[in-house]
């Protein structure tokens, strides 16, 4: 694990993104995938376990080579396309990862 803003502990409990009517996960939870996560602390009662930020696990991004993949939002002048990633399919915009993680 790799912070790259802010403070966490060597390990971490988050919360999965659990897929509603419209919006799934690009593929299943399985070890080693490679994400880029924005993540909150929950009310108090999940106060050990962080949250992915969105309704639609916006801030949990797959990252595949030197490319980081966006999903479940809009950006205006981007084409959004297809794309497989980590044995799924992805619709949104993929970035090198230099490059996103430059602009924080």
């Amino acid at each position: 694990m790799k912070v790259i803003r802010g403070a966490a502990a060597d390990e971490i409990e988050i919360k999965r993104f659990i897929g509603w009517s419209g919006n799934d996960r690009w593929a299943d939870y399985c070890r080693g995938q490679e994400l880029l996560l924005f993540l909150f602390k929950g009310s108090q009662s999940l106060e050990a376990v962080w949250l992915i930020l969105g309704a639609g696990g916006q801030g949990e991004m797959p990252i595949e080579g030197e490319a980081v993949y966006c999903h479940g939002i809009f950006l205006a002048g981007f084409p959004q396309q297809k794309y497989s990633v980590q044995s799924g399919e992805l619709s949104g915009y993929r970035f090198s990862r230099e490059v996103f993680l430059a602009a924080g």
